[in-house]
Parts: structure tokens; C-alpha cells; sequence
């Protein structure tokens, strides 16, 4: 009974899950960043932040993740975020003040398909649980190659749920999206390398297949 009411209430909050605002938004918060908690380390592993990266997540919400980056980049490296949330701006803003006041962290409220950065800034970008709401995939990936400097690196990670056939799909896509589809959406935004890792990782009362992406920068056309 509780998982049946647990997969309703994900799917009212649908709108809420992909842009937190009002007080319903704080407690979408607090959710996320519990229930993400394990893709956010599997994130971090594949992301491999060094001492004096420059970095950008994409889709920040709290910021808790974008902390533990900030501290692994150190006082050498900077960090940014961008997400299309005010709520989120404001408490990642404040859990991150000291970086944002000596200029070594900007937060952004925008969208991954429009990005104010100039080409080849990051050394590494970061999106977590994004995908299914971006509107054209394809462009936001482009769009986020166009950021990454050639030696850089992209991890994409995502919900993953096996079909019918024993792949591996994106949850909660509109539309039927095979893993292997988005490795061929990377590939051809010119990202090299890409590789995949996944772990069973627990969200609220389920587990769930968390799958990280990660591709090298390449050369851009």
C-alpha cells in the first residue's frame, strides 16, 4: 500500500519535482535531497572533481551536492550552478554564501537549453535527475558539449527501468528512450569516451537502477 501511495504522490508532483516553488517546494527539497542522496555519489565518483576545476551542475536544487564539489575543486577551483528555480537559487545561495561572496561560486536561474557561458568554460559539468524534463535532449546536450572545455568531462545521470525486451530505458521519459540511445545523443554532440556505470541505489521505499553517463570533451566542430 505505501509504495501504490508513494507512486502517486511522484506522480502529482511531477511539475514540482522539475521546478520547486512555494512552500510545497521546501518540502520537494528536503526530498530530494534525501532521496537522491546515492545517485548524487555515484554522480561524484564519475565526475571525479580535481583540485582547481572549474565546475557547473546543472539543475542544483538545494545545493548539497554543489557543496561536496565546491570542497573537492578547493579555494584554486570555482563552482556554478544553473537551475530553473528560484526556491532552489535562494537556499543553494545560502548554503554556499562564503563561496558566492569571494566570487569563487555563482548560482543562476535558467534553463540547460540556454546557458550565458562562454564555449570551452568548465572542466567538468554535472546534471542529475534532469533529463526527463529537458524538451529537446538532444539540444541540451549540445548545449552543455558547447560549455565543456575539450579536455572536460559530462556525467549524466538518470533513473534507469528495464523494458520488456531486458534493456535498459530512462524513466519517466514521455516518450520510450533507451540508455543506449542518449550514449548516441552524447556521441554525436561530440562527446568521446562515453562510459557507463550503474548501481541499485534507494529512493523513498523502492530501489531503483541509478545510471550515470560520462563522456570526455573532445574537440568541438
Amino acid at each position: 500500500m505505501f509504495r501504490r501511495l508513494f507512486a502517486l504522490f511522484d506522480r502529482l508532483m511531477g511539475g514540482q519535482w522539475g521546478c520547486p516553488r512555494g512552500p510545497l517546494g521546501r518540502l520537494v527539497a528536503i526530498l530530494m535531497e534525501r532521496g537522491n542522496a546515492a545517485m548524487n555519489d555515484l554522480a561524484l565518483e564519475a565526475l571525479d572533481a580535481q583540485q582547481g576545476d572549474a565546475v557547473l551542475e546543472i539543475g542544483f536544487g538545494p545545493g548539497s551536492t554543489l557543496e561536496r564539489i565546491a570542497e573537492q575543486v578547493g579555494e584554486r577551483g570555482s563552482v556554478a550552478g544553473i537551475d530553473p528555480s528560484a526556491l532552489m537559487v535562494r537556499q543553494a545561495g545560502r548554503r554556499l554564501r562564503r563561496r558566492v561572496d569571494a566570487g569563487r561560486a555563482e548560482l543562476l536561474q535558467g534553463y540547460s537549453s540556454s546557458m550565458v557561458y562562454a564555449d570551452a568554460t568548465f572542466d567538468r559539468v554535472l546534471s542529475v535527475n534532469t533529463i526527463y524534463f529537458w524538451q529537446d535532449p538532444q539540444a541540451d546536450i549540445r548545449e552543455v558539449r558547447r560549455v565543456v572545455k575539450p579536455s572536460g568531462r559530462f556525467v549524466l545521470v538518470f533513473r534507469g527501468s528495464g523494458n520488456e525486451g531486458g534493456g535498459l530505458v530512462v524513466h519517466g521519459m514521455p516518450h520510450p528512450t533507451a540508455v543506449a540511445e542518449v550514449v548516441a545523443w552524447m556521441k554525436s554532440a561530440g562527446f568521446t569516451d562515453v562510459t557507463e556505470r550503474t548501481r541499485q541505489a534507494p529512493f523513498g521505499p523502492e530501489t531503483v537502477t541509478a545510471v550515470a553517463l560520462a563522456g570526455r570533451g573532445g574537440a568541438l566542430a
